[in-house]
Formats: structure tokens, C-alpha cells, sequence
């Protein structure tokens, strides 16, 4: 007789291990990354291939999130951590040959990494609903947001170390050897009854068994029916979308007015004290279930774009700074609770489309962003621009507030049959 108590208490510590694991990868990469490529390229050819990985990304969300509901989940992580690895091991080699085809095989590498990633997320999200038990799965979501963003801060903590050291490429190495590291942890996790018999999407699926299957407007048609149940929430992805294009221009503009307007210890102050409010919002989120939830969402979602404002208005570096720490905290505070109302309105068979929409709507556009905010910089200045998207921002924040059921994340349907393990 297998224990399903058992599988489910081992389960969540593998999956927890390997979390932990890719954290400490993408951290590291996050501040390495950069620094390796605009050693090793020109401005033009580092923008190319982070625009790929962008590129990659606003594909694969809405795919992958179709995938992750018909797929073998489990297995489907385990396949594109494997590319993950060689993907991003493919990046290191690139820095070595030479630059004239260096960037290409870069470019390529980083395309694969985000069509990966649109993969891999969405899968692991709705097991993750899958195996916690629904009376702790909010506290359970949360637990797993601390753990990560402590992976995300040792990681970043050692990619430093390696960089000062003048060694920033071995981070990508590292990098790659987690993602293999985290794909051998998940070997023979047990996948959820109902859904053992799904099957992986390998090379041989992946061939083109209908156009309209990689067609990434009838993906996300098939993922907004999913989400005609709950108005609020596909309220709340298709201003995310549109946000996406806004948030991409502020990212060009941001730094440009951080090192035009303040001196480097109030830039480091304003990029840096918002990280330490992500970790104290999930610590926080793992005690206690915030009332209002759609008030938490709404501070995130309007806090964002007034720091950016208050950088375009060279306020004090504190402002800015506050106010960015106050998304943060308001975020990741409210984090698990989204992530757990997606859990209890969604049918597991639907929670890969709606965790799809829920991540990758804030990339969607993002590529158009910065290639729109490259071009609008040699006719604007970039605060003009940063107070310009702000407004923008701020404006689509409080378009879902008008939605029946978002203040409380209202959820509607049948109630969710208990998990259980093949």
C-alpha cells in the first residue's frame, strides 16, 4: 500500500531542495550575465541577445501553459532543465569564440533558455497546487517564495565574490550544473493520479501536429476562455500584458536617469534596500493570510510606477527607494495568496494555462518595450519617459479594482477534489 502522505511530505522537501538550487543559479547568472556578455560583445550584440531571451520567453508562457496541462509535469521539468543546462552552457562557450559569430550562438542559446523557461515555470507552479495539502497550501507557497528568494540572495552574494575575482564566467557554469543538479532531484517524483499517464513533450511531440498549436494568439485565446470564470483575475492578466510594454521602457530609462540624476551610493541604495523587502514580505506571508488581497495587489501594482516617477522627478533617493520597497514587500506579501486563489478556482487539468498567464503576461510585450524605448531615447530624455510609462502604469493598476470579486479574490465553481498520488 503506498502512503500518499509519504510521497507528498518527500515530495515537497525534493522539490524544495531543487527550488533552492535553480534560485541560487538564477541569481548568480542575474548579476554575472551582463557583466559577461558586455565583456565579451559589443553594446549592439548584448542587447540582441537579451532581446532573444525576451523573445523566447513572450512565446513559450502561453504554449508551455497549455503543454504543462496535457503533459507529463513532472517529466516536462525534468526535459527542460536538461536545456536549460545546455542552453546556458551553450552562453558560456559563445564568450569564447570569436565575436563576429560569438553573439550568435549566444543569441540562439538565450532563445532557447527563455523558450525553456516558459516550459519549466508553469509546470512547476501547478504541481506545486497539486501535492500541498489545501489547508496549508497558501503558508506551503509562501514557504517556498522565502526559500527561493534566499536562494536568489546567496547566489547573487557568490556571483559578486566571482566577479570581483574577475571570473564572472564560471558563474554561468554553475549556473548550468544547477539546472542539472535540480533535474536529477526531480527524478522519480511521483506524478498526481488522474495524470500519471500523461506524457512528456520531447522532440518528437514538439513537431508541428496542428499550426494553430504553436499559433501564440490561439494559445492565449485558449487561455483566456480558461480564465472567463473568474472576470477579475483575466482583468487583472490583460493589464499585466499591457503593462509589460511600459515596464520594458522603464527598464531602459530607469538606469539612464539613475547615473544622469544620483550619485552611486543613492543608485545602490534605490536598486538594492527593495530586495531585502522582498524576503521580509515573504516572511511575513508565511505566518498570516492578508486581508483584502486585491488592497496588497493594488499598492504592488500602483508603488512600482511612482518610484519610477519619483527617479523622473529626481526626488531624494529615498523616495524612490521607499516606494519601491513598498511594491516589494506589498508583493511578495501577497504572492502566495494569489498563487493559492489560482489553486482553488482552477481545475489542476487548467492551473498550467492560468499560471502560464499569470507569469508571463508581465514579459509579453516586453521585447516591444525596449526596442520602442531604444528608439524614443534620442527624442525624449528619460525622465520624460520614466513619468510618461508611469503614468501609464498607474492608470492600468486600477482598471481591475473595478471588477466584482477582486478586492477579495473571489473565486467561483466546484471545490477542488483532494490530491492524490499515483
Amino acid at each position: 500500500m503506498i502512503d500518499v502522505h509519504a510521497q507528498a511530505i518527500g515530495a515537497v522537501g525534493r522539490l524544495r531542495v531543487a527550488g533552492f538550487t535553480s534560485a541560487f543559479g538564477n541569481g548568480a547568472t542575474g548579476v554575472a550575465l551582463p557583466i559577461v556578455l558586455a565583456s565579451s560583445f559589443s553594446g549592439w550584440q548584448v542587447g540582441a541577445v537579451l532581446a532573444a531571451l525576451g523573445l523566447g520567453m513572450s512565446y513559450s508562457f502561453a504554449r508551455g501553459g497549455v503543454e504543462a496541462d496535457r503533459a507529463h509535469r513532472i517529466r516536462q521539468m525534468i526535459f527542460f532543465d536538461c536545456v536549460r543546462a545546455t542552453a546556458t552552457a551553450g552562453i558560456a562557450v559563445a564568450t569564447l569564440v570569436p565575436t563576429s559569430s560569438g553573439w550568435l550562438l549566444a543569441a540562439a542559446c538565450s532563445l532557447v533558455n527563455g523558450i525553456s523557461v516558459g516550459f519549466y515555470r508553469p509546470a512547476l507552479a501547478a504541481y506545486w497546487t497539486d501535492i500541498l495539502d489545501q489547508d496549508t497550501r497558501r503558508s506551503g507557497l509562501a514557504s517556498n517564495a522565502l526559500i527561493n528568494r534566499t536562494g536568489l540572495a546567496v547566489g547573487a552574494a557568490t556571483a559578486g565574490v566571482l566577479v570581483a575575482a574577475q571570473v564572472p564566467i564560471w558563474v554561468l557554469v554553475v549556473d548550468a550544473v544547477t539546472f542539472v543538479v535540480g533535474a536529477a532531484i526531480c527524478v522519480g517524483l511521483p506524478e498526481i493520479e488522474g495524470r500519471a499517464d500523461k506524457k512528456i513533450v520531447s522532440p518528437g511531440q514538439l513537431r508541428i501536429r496542428r499550426v494553430k498549436e504553436f499559433d501564440l494568439v490561439a494559445n492565449w485565446k485558449l487561455i483566456y476562455a480558461t480564465l472567463a470564470t473568474l472576470p477579475w483575475l483575466r482583468s487583472v492578466i490583460s493589464t499585466s500584458i499591457v503593462s509589460s510594454l511600459f515596464l520594458a521602457m522603464c527598464q531602459v530609462a530607469a538606469p539612464l536617469a539613475l547615473v544622469k540624476l544620483y550619485s552611486p551610493g543613492q543608485i545602490g541604495l534605490i536598486q538594492s534596500l527593495p530586495v531585502l523587502f522582498l524576503f521580509a514580505g515573504n516572511l511575513l506571508a508565511r505566518f498570516i493570510d492578508p486581508p483584502v488581497p486585491g488592497a496588497w495587489l493594488t499598492t504592488s501594482l500602483v508603488t512600482k510606477p511612482l518610484s519610477y516617477a519619483a527617479i523622473g522627478c529626481h526626488l531624494p533617493a529615498l523616495v524612490p527607494s521607499a516606494l519601491a520597497c513598498g511594491s516589494s514587500f506589498s508583493d511578495s506579501v501577497n504572492g502566495p495568496r494569489l498563487a493559492n486563489t489560482i489553486a482553488e478556482g482552477f481545475r489542476s487539468a487548467d492551473r498550467g494555462k492560468v499560471f502560464a498567464a499569470q507569469q508571463g503576461s508581465g514579459s509579453l510585450l516586453s521585447p516591444v518595450g525596449l526596442i520602442l524605448a531604444g528608439l524614443l531615447t534620442t527624442a525624449v530624455t528619460p525622465e520624460i519617459m520614466l513619468m510618461l510609462c508611469a503614468g501609464a502604469l498607474a492608470a492600468l493598476a486600477i482598471i481591475p479594482c473595478m471588477k466584482s470579486g477582486f478586492w477579495n479574490f473571489r473565486t467561483s465553481g466546484a471545490a477542488q477534489p483532494a490530491n492524490s498520488f499515483a
